[in-house]
């Protein structure tokens, strides 16, 4: 056998010592981590969007409050416009939507975007994606968050408006001096523009700049004065007090829930709340009270003055006004994101955050259910769209039937009391307020002087001459 040859090097295996660049390894990482990313905010956004297509969708015809924002679109109501709502809802008309219309799909599209708006804010505070996710949906998926999104008004407006003020003051780190207290106006502005409630969020804002340490001038006591002149600024520009002192009046009534309603509708309040915010309340407890390791760093002082001026409406506003409180929302999604993040560090595990998700659902469709079936308009109105047609003209003082005539229905109204000189016109002239509340002031009075009347009921219908006086039987 011949032997092989000491002096003939061995070809080199191909397989030996085979390895990639740094850099192209680095790139491919990154590369990497960029698509996760990337897919990671399409599912987000996707969600958001599936949010917003089923409130949409699932529209609540009760109505809620005064329903001001869609009386402003359609003309009717003497609401005062400041805000982005009302022009934004106006510009949506103007191609062709109606005024309620309008309102239900910037209602529906804002409860879209507070899902990616909330899981930004919870990244920047350093939860993960996914524990940042389920807090989110729980928190959007509360009754509060939910009843109010389905309704044309503005809270989810407000509730967006607020999660973006409450990222910027988490997010402290300044790339340019003065960057936090500019970041934190414009936000506040905005949250204000959004919906006027969000005023009382002045008082965390201000503190929260007052606590930061900059190395610049603008930081500090210095920052929060700024702040203050520049929001009293703005908010003077927008209401001009001195031109119209019902401005102020209506900002009061927005804020404090319509004012009037003092202490004893304390317990309404209370028990709305916990039904509105569901496991939110939890978020809330665990924010403010939960217990900490020494090592782990408690939230920052402005989120107690952030939750404690939800008791302003408490005080003084009434629960007939409409939904209150939006911006308890974001605070609670941020509890609810620390407390799911230590459930998971813990032995127990509990992993899937559908621990949250499935009770607030729950909790939810009872309320969403308790909140349709108390309808007191749930068989008049299909009634009443069945009978009434496009060229009637409405006679009503009820606001919730005016509301239903004019806005949804798009009929004409007529101006009550009724014009002893009014003309005959085209259209018969349509009474509602038969078995209303407001069908009092009607007894014993000439209904329209110069037209009979037709008068609607479920189930009945009646007609009265012109200028006879109307005694219901």
């Amino acid at each position: 056998m011949q032997g092989a040859d000491p002096q003939r090097p061995e070809p080199p295996d191909p397989t030996e010592n085979q390895s990639y660049p740094r850099e192209e390894l680095v790139a491919m990482v990154n590369r990497a981590q960029r698509v996760a990313r990337l897919r990671g905010n399409f599912q987000i956004w996707a969600l958001g969007l599936g949010l917003a297509l089923l409130a949409l969708g699932l529209s609540s015809e009760r109505q809620w409050g005064s329903m001001e924002l869609p009386r402003m679109v359609a003309g009717e109501g003497g609401g005062l416009s400041y805000g982005l709502i009302f022009p934004i809802a106006a510009g949506l008309r103007s191609l062709g939507l109606g005024p309620e219309q309008a309102c239900f799909l910037i209602s529906a599209l804002a409860l879209g975007l507070c899902l990616p708006a909330l899981v930004s804010l919870l990244a920047v505070i350093g939860f993960q994606r996914g524990v940042a996710l389920w807090a989110a949906l729980t928190t959007l998926l509360s009754g509060l968050a939910w009843l109010g999104a389905t309704q044309p008004g503005d809270l989810a407006p407000g509730v967006l408006g607020a999660t973006f003020l409450m990222l910027n003051l988490f997010k402290v780190r300044e790339r340019i001096p003065g960057e936090y207290l500019w970041r934190v106006s414009l936000a506040f502005i905005l949250a204000f523009l959004m919906r006027p409630e969000n005023l009382l969020l002045f008082p965390a804002a201000a503190w929260a700049l007052a606590q930061h340490r900059s190395p610049h001038r603008l930081g500090g006591a210095t920052g929060a004065v700024v702040f203050s002149m520049l929001s009293a600024l703005c908010l003077w520009i927008l209401l001009d007090p001195g031109a119209n002192e019902s401005s102020v009046q209506h900002l009061l009534d927005s804020v404090l829930a319509g004012r009037g309603g003092g202490l004893s509708q304390a317990h309404h309040w209370v028990l709305g709340g916990l039904g509105g915010l569901g496991l939110g309340c939890l978020g809330l407890y665990v924010l403010l009270f939960g217990k900490r390791l020494p090592q782990e760093s408690p939230p920052p002082s402005w989120v107690v003055p952030w939750c404690l001026v939800a008791l302003a409406p408490v005080v003084a506003g009434k629960m007939e006004f409409g939904p209150a409180g939006g911006f308890l929302l974001p605070a609670a999604a941020v509890g609810l994101a620390d407390w799911l993040s230590r459930r998971e560090q813990s032995p127990v595990g509990l992993g899937m955050g559908s621990v949250l998700l499935l009770p607030q659902a729950l909790i939810l469709v009872g309320l969403a259910t308790a909140f349709a079936q108390g309808d007191p308009l749930s068989e008049w109105r299909p009634a009443m769209r069945a009978e009434l047609e496009t060229t009637d003209r409405i006679l009503s003082a009820d606001p919730q039937r005016r509301y239903l005539a004019k806005v949804r229905w798009n009929l004409e109204l007529i101006p009550w009391p009724v014009a002893q000189d009014a003309k005959p016109e085209e259209g018969r002239v349509v009474f509602l307020d038969r078995g209303s509340s407001k069908e009092g002031p009607w007894c014993g009075k000439a209904l329209h002087p110069g037209e009979a009347v037709t008068i609607l009921w479920p189930g009945g219908a009646q007609t009265l001459a012109a200028g006879q006086v109307y005694e219901p039987r």
